[in-house]
C-alpha cells in the first residue's frame, strides 16, 4: 500500500518548533527559521542549497537515497533499515541511559537521512514506511526506478533429464474431470478429496493402484496440486452435496488449443491455494492470514519468464540472482519475523539470515515441482536431486503472455464396426472427455480403447444426452458415418431405454370394481390424476395420498390400510417452500451465470411429493422472484 503522501511543508508544519530548529542547523539555514515552517521549507526546496546538501552526503548516505528514489519515493521500513541501518529513538530502548550510550555511535545512512529531513517516517496500521517528500523528491537529481532483471549464464545439459509433460498433467486432469462429471470425488471438510476419491484417480491410470501408505490427499502432493489448479482456474468445484462437480468452464477449456488451456492453467496455479512452502518444502505457517500466495507466485513467474527457452540455468544461480534482485519478494514489506515459520523438526525460521531456508526453497520447489508438473520447465537431475533447469518454447511464451504459434489440428476418434473406439494420443481433450461419458474405457495406454456396450449408452441417456447427441457427437469426432451395423445397434438401444420404469407411487384399491368408479365421480372425494392398473387398483401420485386418504374416509368408504406420510420428513408446507428454493436457485444461478447444483431429477423427486396445486404455487412464487431479481440488476446496470 503506497503511503499517504505529505509534501515537505506540510510535515515541517506538523513538528515542533525544536525539531525544526535542529533541521534548520543540519542545514545551514538561520535558526530563526524554525518559527517559519513555510519559509523554511521553501529554502530546503531551493535548487542550490538542496543540492549542497546533497554533495555533503557520505557515499553509503548517497546509496540509500538513491535505494529509496528508486522505490519510487517510498520503502517498507524494515527493508531500509536491514540494508542502511535504523532510526535511533527512545521508544526502542529499555531506559534513557541506554539510549544515551547508544547515540555516542556514529548515525547509520537512514538515521542520517531522516535527521535532515530527506526522509519522513509515515506509519498506517501496519504498513510503515520512509518516504521522500514528493516535493523534495521532484528537485533531486533522477534515478531511474528499480528494473528488477535476471542474468544468469548458461550451464551445460545435464546427463539426467525429467522432462514436463504438460499432456501427461491434462490427462490426470481429463480424469479428475471424468470422475467429477460420474460424481464419483467426496471431498472433506477442508476441500481435499479423501482416500476412496484418490484411489479412484490413481485407478484411471493404473487399474491395480492401492496407493498404500497415502490416507490423505497432502501425502500425495501431485494430487492436490491437480485438483488445487482445477479449482483454482474454474474447471471444478465443491457442490452442495460434498462431491468435486466440473463447471460449464471445463467444456469450453477442454475446446481451447493447446497453449490457451496452458495458460489458463498458469492462471489456475496463481489463483490456487496451493501453497509450495507448506505442501512441497515441509515448512510450518500458523499465521497465513498474513501471507500473499499469490503475490509471489506471480513475482516468480515473471522472473522465470525473463529467461530465454531451450537454454540450461543452475537453480543455484537463480536463488542467487533473485536474492540478489529482488529479496523481498515474497514479504514485500520486509518483515521475516510475524510468519512464525519452522522447518520439519519444530526448528524456527523466522528472520532474514534464514532466506535461503524459506526463499530459497520455495523458488526450487516452484520451478523444480509445480511449473515441472504444467510442462513449462524441464529438470536436470544430478544425485537424484533437482540441480538445473530450462525453460520450454511454450511455457515461456506463456510466461510472458506471448501470441502462441497454430497448432496442428486433433487426431479423429476410430470407431470400429466392433463398437470399439480407438482415442489416439493426440486427440482433442474433449473428444476423449466426451467419449468416456458414452462408452466403456479398456485400456489406459496413451491411446486407448473404449468400448460402446448397450449398459454404456443407457447409462447416458439416462444422464440426459439424447440419441441423436450421441450420434452426432461421433460422427463429428470420428469424421465420418458410423459403421452400419453400430448405426443401427444404437438405434435398437434408443428405443429400448425407457421400455421399463421405475417409479414410486401408492396404490388405491377396492375389491368390487364398482367401488373405484363410484370414487372417480363422487364429488367429495376431488379424486386427482391417477393410472388404472388392471380393474382392482388405481395408481396415486405419492404427494396426493395424505389429502386423497382424508377425502375418502370423510365420504364414507371405510378406507383400510396403512397410510403413512411420504419418506420426506417435511411437511407439505415445508416441502413447497424447499422446491420455491430449488427452482429460485437454480433460475438465478443462469441469470447470474453462476453453477448449481440443482438437477432436472431432483427437482422431479420434489415435485413428486407435492400436490399439483402445491406445485403450481412454487413455480410461480419463484418465477416472480427472479423476474424481480432481473429487474434490480438492470437497474443496477442503469446506474
Amino acid at each position: 500500500m503506497v503511503p499517504t503522501v505529505r509534501l515537505l511543508r506540510h510535515w515541517l508544519t506538523n513538528r515542533p518548533e525544536s525539531e525544526r530548529r535542529v533541521i534548520a542547523r543540519c542545514w545551514s539555514l538561520p535558526i530563526e527559521l524554525a518559527g517559519a515552517p513555510e519559509a523554511l521549507a521553501e529554502l530546503m526546496l531551493h535548487p542550490e542549497i538542496l543540492t549542497r546538501i546533497v554533495g555533503t552526503l557520505g557515499p553509503r548516505e548517497r546509496a540509500a537515497l538513491e535505494f529509496v528514489q528508486a522505490y519510487g519515493g517510498a520503502i517498507p521500513v524494515l527493508i531500509m533499515e536491514r540494508l542502511f541501518g535504523p532510526v535511533r529513538v527512545p521508544e526502542t530502548y529499555p531506559n534513557p541511559y541506554s539510549y544515551l550510550l547508544a547515540l555516542a555511535e556514529p548515525s547509520a545512512p537512514t538515521e542520517r537521512l531522516y535527521l535532515l529531513a530527506l526522509l519522513q517516517r509515515i506509519d498506517q496500521g501496519r504498513e510503515r514506511h520512509y518516504m521522500i517528500p514528493p516535493d523534495l523528491l521532484a528537485q533531486l537529481p533522477p534515478i531511474a526506478l528499480r528494473a528488477v532483471t535476471l542474468q544468469l549464464d548458461a550451464r551445460h545439459e545435464p546427463t539426467t533429464i525429467q522432462l514436463g509433460d504438460n499432456g501427461l498433467f491434462e490427462r490426470y486432469l481429463l480424469d479428475l474431470l471424468v470422475l467429477a462429471y460420474a460424481g464419483q470425488l467426496e471431498v472433506i471438510a477442508q476441500g481435499s478429496l479423501n482416500k476412496t476419491s484418490l484411489v479412484r484417480l490413481a485407478r484411471r491410470r493404473e487399474p491395480q493402484a492401492t496407493l498404500n501408505g497415502v490416507t490423505r490427499e497432502e501425502q500425495w502432493p501431485f494430487a492436490r496440486f491437480l485438483r488445487s489448479v482445477a479449482v483454482g482456474a474454474n474447471l471444478v468445484r465443491v457442490g452442495a452435496d460434498g462431491l468435486l462437480r466440473p463447471t460449464r468452464e471445463a467444456l469450453e477449456w477442454m475446446q481451447l488449443p493447446a497453449g490457451e488451456r496452458l495458460r489458463r492453467l498458469v492462471a489456475g496455479w496463481v489463483a490456487a491455494d496451493w501453497d509450495e512452502l507448506t505442501a512441497l518444502c515441509g515448512l510450518r505457517i500458523p499465521t497465513s492470514f498474513r501471507r500473499d500466495i499469490r503475490h509471489g507466485k506471480q513475482i516468480l513467474q515473471r522472473f522465470v519468464g525473463q529467461l530465454p527457452a531451450e537454454i540450461w540455468f543452475s537453480f543455484d544461480d537463480l536463488r542467487s540472482a533473485i536474492q540478489q534482485a529482488d529479496p523481498d519478494f515474497l514479504r514485500p514489506d520486509g518483515n521475516y519475523e510475524s510468519w512464525s515459520i519452522t522447518d520439519r523438526s519444530g526448528r524456527p525460521l523466522n528472520g532474514f539470515p534464514h532466506w535461503s531456508a524459506v526463499e530459497g526453497e520455495l523458488i526450487t520447489a516452484v520451478v523444480g515441482e509445480s511449473l515441472r508438473w504444467l510442462g513449462i520447465v524441464d529438470i536436470g537431475l544430478s544425485h537424484e536431486r533437482p540441480d538445473s533447469f530450462r525453460l520450454t518454447g511454450r511455457g515461456r511464451a506463456v510466461l510472458q503472455d506471448q501470441v502462441l504459434p497454430p497448432e496442428p489440428a486433433a487426431e479423429l476418434l476410430v470407431l470400429q464396426p466392433n463398437f470399439e473406439v480407438v482415442v489416439p494420443a493426440d486427440c482433442s481433450l474433449y473428444g476423449r472427455f466426451q467419449i468416456s461419458r458414452i462408452a466403456e474405457q479398456i485400456s489406459t495406454e496413451e491411446t486407448a480403447l473404449f468400448r460402446l456396450t448397450r449398459r454404456s449408452v443407457h447409462a447416458a441417456f439416462g444422464r440426459g444426452i439424447g440419441a441423436a447427441e450421441l450420434v452426432a457427437f461421433l460422427e463429428e469426432q470420428t469424421g465420418r458415418e458410423l459403421p452400419q451395423n453400430v448405426a443401427v445397434t444404437l438405434r435398437e438401444w434408443s428405443a429400448e431405454y425407457g421400455r421399463v420404469r421405475l417409479r414410486r407411487v401408492a396404490l388405491l384399491e377396492a375389491d368390487d370394481p364398482t367401488t373405484l368408479e363410484r370414487i372417480r365421480r363422487d364429488k367429495r372425494v376431488r379424486l386427482p390424476a391417477v393410472e388404472q392398473i388392471g380393474v382392482h387398483a388405481w395408481a396415486v401420485p405419492e404427494g396426493e395420498v395424505p389429502a386423497l386418504a382424508e377425502r375418502v374416509r370423510q365420504a364414507g368408504y371405510g378406507l383400510a390400510g396403512d397410510i403413512q406420510e411420504p419418506p420426506a420428513a417435511l411437511t407439505e408446507r415445508d416441502l413447497a417452500t424447499v422446491l420455491t428454493a430449488l427452482e429460485f436457485y437454480a433460475e438465478a444461478s443462469d441469470v447470474l451465470g453462476l453453477e448449481n447444483d440443482v438437477s432436472a431429477s431432483l427437482r422431479r423427486r420434489v415435485v413428486r411429493l407435492l400436490p399439483e396445486r402445491v406445485a403450481n404455487r412454487s413455480y410461480r412464487v419463484s418465477h416472480e422472484s427472479v423476474a424481480q431479481l432481473r429487474a434490480q440488476l438492470e437497474a443496477l446496470r442503469r446506474k
